[in-house]
């Protein structure tokens, strides 16, 4: 008796290009790895960083540092510059990520202008 293999649903579904938009800004919001910690580069997350930057002195505890809450929860206590370096290296991290998903995005829509089919198994991890 022949065996049917293992059914793979995503791979039967094609995907248009307002789904590929949505899977490249969702990918673009997700945290980055910063100087060996996950940390959190979604427009809020970094607006609070810098608030938090701007902020310092007001928000500085008794040890001359804030602590910033990680993508994981952990805790990383910093120093003003450690935080602004930290908001330079997780904001250039976001930008080259983008930059590679974009690029991404557009080879799937180039893709589907040329007639060829884009699944959602393509789009689910291919990037």
């Amino acid at each position: 008796m022949p065996s049917l293999g293992k059914h793979d649903p995503l791979s039967q579904r094609q995907a248009d290009k307002s789904l590929i938009n949505q899977t490249r800004d969702r990918l673009d919001n997700e945290p980055v790895l910063v100087s060996g910690v996950l940390i959190q580069c979604n427009d809020e997350s970094l607006h609070r960083l810098r608030e938090t930057i701007e902020f310092f002195d007001d928000l500085k505890q008794d040890d001359g540092t804030v602590s910033w809450k990680l993508a994981d929860n952990g805790l990383l206590p910093c120093n003003r510059e450690e935080l602004q370096t930290l908001m330079i290296e997780t904001r250039k991290a976001r930008a080259l990520r983008f930059s590679r998903l974009h690029a991404r995005a557009n080879e799937f829509k180039q893709q589907i202008d040329s007639g060829q089919t884009v699944t959602l198994r393509d789009i689910a991890g291919s990037w």
